[in-house]
């Protein structure tokens, strides 16, 4: 009886080994989640600093119309295109930044959904394999 519950303790610590590993993955998952967070915001960052410029080289434009006033027609038309670009990948760009943000929200969030399930399966198991050790020591001691 005494090696049988020997053994059984045993198995129950090897299970708990394994859903400490479990629980290690799970926590390795959310880590690869937050990673693809920050490259999407670094990714957000560069479009935005993308934009900003493009502005600027706009007011740049605006700047050399007030000088050269021979050249006017031409240089309007030329701020109208830079605005209209600049517009454009303003818009663009909070398209992309959206569907980024979206998508990735969805992905963490169902990967977190799925690690927290993980993790809770892993603690129940871990409950069940302490209680199970217990009942087993006391069975132990009153031998």
């Amino acid at each position: 009886s005494a090696g049988a519950t020997q053994q059984q303790l045993e198995a129950a610590w090897a299970e708990a080994k394994s859903l400490r590993e479990q629980l290690a993955r799970a926590a390795a998952g959310v880590q690869t989640a937050e990673d693809r967070l920050s490259e999407v915001e670094e990714e957000r960052t560069k479009l935005r600093s993308q934009v900003k410029e493009e502005m600027q080289q706009s007011e740049q434009l605006k700047t050399r119309l007030n000088r050269e006033k021979e050249s006017k027609e031409e240089l309007q038309k030329e701020l109208r295109a830079s605005t209209e670009r600049g517009s454009e990948q303003m818009r663009s760009t909070l398209e992309r930044e959206k569907r980024l943000r979206e998508g990735l929200e969805r992905d963490v969030h169902a990967r977190l959904l799925d690690e927290v399930k993980k993790a809770e399966a892993a603690r129940a198991a871990l409950a069940k394999v302490v209680e199970e050790k217990e009942s087993l020591e006391r069975q132990l001691r009153s031998t």
